[in-house]
C-alpha cells in the first residue's frame, strides 16, 4: 500500500509542479472554469442574458468577458440537455450526489480545454483542476502572492 501512496502522491505533486510553472495567460483559465461552474449552481433563473451576467466572473477583460459570453451558451446548449439556457441552467441545479460530482467536473474540465484553445489536453485539464479544487483554499491564502506572479509573468 506504501508503494501506491508514494506513487499517488508523486503524481500530486507533479500536477502542482504543472500548475505552479504554467504561463500566466494560462494559470488565470483555471480558477476562471471554476468560478463559473460553480456560479452555474448558485444563479437565479431570470433570462438567458441575465444568467450569463451572473455565471461570468466580474473581474475579467472585456475580451475574455465577450469571449465567455459565446462560449458558455455554445456548451451548455451542445450538451442536448435543455432548448435553451435556463433551461439547462435547471437541470444541471437539479443533479444530485455522484450525477451532480462527475457533471460538475466534467463542465469545469471542457471549459478549462477550450478556454485555453486546446494547448490545455482534456487530461491536463483535469488534472490540473482536480489539483486546483483540492488547494483553491490555500491558493487563496497566498492569493496576493499568487496573483502578483500572474501579473508578472503576463507582463
Amino acid at each position: 500500500m506504501s508503494k501506491l501512496k508514494d506513487f499517488l502522491v508523486n503524481i500530486w505533486n507533479w500536477i502542482e509542479r504543472v500548475f505552479h510553472n504554467l504561463p500566466a495567460e494560462y494559470k488565470k483559465l483555471i480558477p476562471i472554469a471554476y468560478d463559473i461552474v460553480s456560479n452555474i449552481l448558485t444563479v437565479e433563473n431570470s433570462g438567458a442574458l441575465d444568467l450569463l451576467t451572473q455565471i461570468i466572473p466580474g473581474n475579467l477583460d472585456n475580451v475574455l468577458n465577450d469571449r465567455l459570453k459565446k462560449l458558455i451558451p455554445e456548451v451548455l446548449l451542445s450538451l442536448g440537455i435543455g432548448k435553451d439556457l435556463p433551461e439547462v441552467v435547471d437541470y444541471i441545479k437539479s443533479l444530485t450526489g455522484n450525477q451532480k460530482i462527475i457533471f460538475l467536473s466534467g463542465l469545469n474540465t471542457l471549459f478549462t480545454h477550450l478556454l485555453s484553445d486546446g494547448n490545455f489536453s482534456v487530461t491536463d485539464a483535469q488534472a490540473v483542476q482536480a489539483w486546483f479544487h483540492k488547494y483553491r483554499e490555500d491558493l487563496k491564502a497566498e492569493q496576493p502572492k499568487f496573483e502578483e506572479t500572474v501579473v508578472n509573468e503576463g507582463e
